[in-house]
C-alpha cells in the first residue's frame, strides 16, 4: 500500500490535468516529468482515464478515503465523458485541453481499445455508486437512481436518489430496508464543496470536504430521507506555477464539471490571446442547449496578435491592444459536438488584478 500511495501522490499532485486526464506524452503514451502538462499536445488517452477511475476505485476499497472517489468523479465528468460524443456514436482517442480546430471524434479507430472500453465503463458505472463492508454502506457518487444493496448478513437496503446533481446541489436520499437494521451510512462530501449541509432525522451536520460523513442510522421498512445540500457555483481555479502551459492562467469549474471556451460560441474572441477581464461569472441553465446544461458567461479581453512579430525586443513592442467581449463557457465534455471549432480550458488572468 505504501508504494501504491507514493505512485498515486506522484500522479495526482504532479502529473494530472484538471480534467482528470493522465498521460501527457504522445511518445509511448506515457507520463512526462513532474508538471509536464501541455494543453495543445495533451495526450490524455480515453483508456488512461478509464484506468485511472478503476485504480481510484480500488484505492478507495483499500483505504475508505474520499480523495480517491473525488478524483474518480473529476475524471468521470471531464476527462472520461469528453471521450464520447453527445449522440454516443463517435469517440476521442486523445483528450487535449486546447485545440486549434483539428481535433475530431471518430466512429472507430484502427487501434480499437477506446470505443469498447468507453461503452463498457458506461455500462459498469452503476457498480461504482456504492461500496459495502461490515461497517455499512458507502455512498460514493450522486445521481438520479434507485439501487437495492445487499448487506453482508443478507439483508437488503434500498436507496433512491432524487437529484439533478451535478447541475444542482440538492440530493435527497430515500433509505428503506426489508427488516429493521442499524447500520452506518458513509456519505462522500466532495473536496470542492466548501459549504455542504446534511440533514437527517432532524439533525443538521456541517461535514468536512473531501471526507466521508458517517451517519449511524436505523433503517426501517418505511423510507426515511437524508438531504444533502452542496453549494454549486462557477469557481476560478489556478494551476501550480511550474506548469508552463497554464502559468498566469485560470480555469472555470462548476462543482465537479470543468468548463471550456469554444470558438463556435465565441467567434470574436482570440482564444489563444485572451484574458479574463474580471472574476465575476454568471451562470444560466439553458434547457435548449446541448440537451440542457448550465452555461457560464462573463467578460473577456480579446487580444489582437495578427500583425505581431514572432519575437520582438521588449522596448520596441507595440502597446498591446485588447477588446472587451462577452464570453460563453460550456462544460468541457461537450466540446467538438458542433463541427470544427477551436477550444481552450485555460485563459489568462485579468491584467494586474487578483482573480
Amino acid at each position: 500500500l505504501e508504494k501504491l500511495l507514493f505512485l498515486w501522490e506522484d500522479m495526482s499532485q504532479r502529473k494530472i490535468y484538471i480534467t482528470g486526464g493522465i498521460g501527457s506524452r504522445y511518445s509511448g503514451e506515457a507520463f512526462g516529468l513532474p508538471y509536464e502538462l501541455p494543453n495543445l499536445r495533451a495526450y490524455a488517452e480515453s483508456c488512461a482515464a478509464i484506468a485511472s477511475m478503476m485504480w481510484n476505485y480500488r484505492m478507495f476499497l483499500v483505504t475508505g478515503e474520499g480523495r480517491f472517489m473525488d478524483l474518480f468523479e473529476d475524471t468521470l465528468y471531464n476527462g472520461f465523458l469528453s471521450s464520447v460524443s453527445l449522440n454516443g456514436r463517435e469517440y476521442f482517442y486523445v483528450n487535449p485541453l486546447a485545440s486549434r480546430g483539428e481535433h475530431r471524434r471518430r466512429p472507430w479507430y484502427d487501434t480499437t481499445c477506446c470505443p469498447p472500453n468507453i461503452q463498457r465503463m458506461l455500462a459498469c458505472l452503476p457498480g461504482y455508486f456504492y461500496g459495502v463492508n461490515k461497517e455499512g454502506i458507502w455512498i460514493n457518487l450522486y445521481g438520479e437512481s434507485e439501487s437495492v444493496i445487499p448487506l453482508p448478513l443478507g439483508n437488503k437496503v434500498r436507496i433512491v436518489q432524487n437529484t439533478q446533481y451535478p447541475w444542482k446541489g440538492k440530493v435527497r436520499l430515500l433509505v428503506s430496508s426489508e427488516t429493521e437494521e442499524r447500520i452506518s451510512l458513509f456519505l462522500r462530501i466532495p473536496k470542492w464543496s466548501k459549504d455542504c449541509r446534511v440533514t437527517a432525522d432532524g439533525q443538521e451536520f456541517s461535514p468536512e470536504p473531501g471526507k466521508y460523513l458517517q451517519l449511524k442510522y436505523l433503517v426501517r421498512r418505511k423510507e426515511r430521507a437524508i438531504d444533502l445540500h452542496f453549494k454549486i457555483q462557477p469557481t476560478l481555479y489556478r494551476a501550480h506555477p511550474e506548469i508552463e502551459s497554464t502559468r498566469s492562467c485560470v480555469a472555470i469549474k462548476r462543482g465537479p464539471v470543468v468548463y471550456c471556451l469554444e470558438s463556435v460560441d465565441n467567434p470574436r474572441i482570440n482564444l489563444f490571446n485572451c484574458w479574463l477581464a474580471n472574476p465575476r461569472l454568471k451562470e444560466k441553465f439553458d434547457s435548449n442547449f446541448m440537451s440542457g446544461t448550465y452555461v457560464v458567461s462573463g467578460d473577456m479581453l480579446s487580444g489582437k496578435s495578427k500583425d505581431l512579430s514572432l519575437y520582438e525586443r521588449i522596448d520596441e513592442c507595440p502597446k498591446a491592444k485588447f477588446e472587451k467581449r462577452k464570453f460563453k463557457a460550456i462544460p468541457y465534455y461537450l466540446w467538438a459536438n458542433r463541427g470544427p471549432s477551436k477550444m481552450v480550458v485555460w485563459v489568462g488572468r485579468n491584467l494586474g488584478k487578483k482573480s
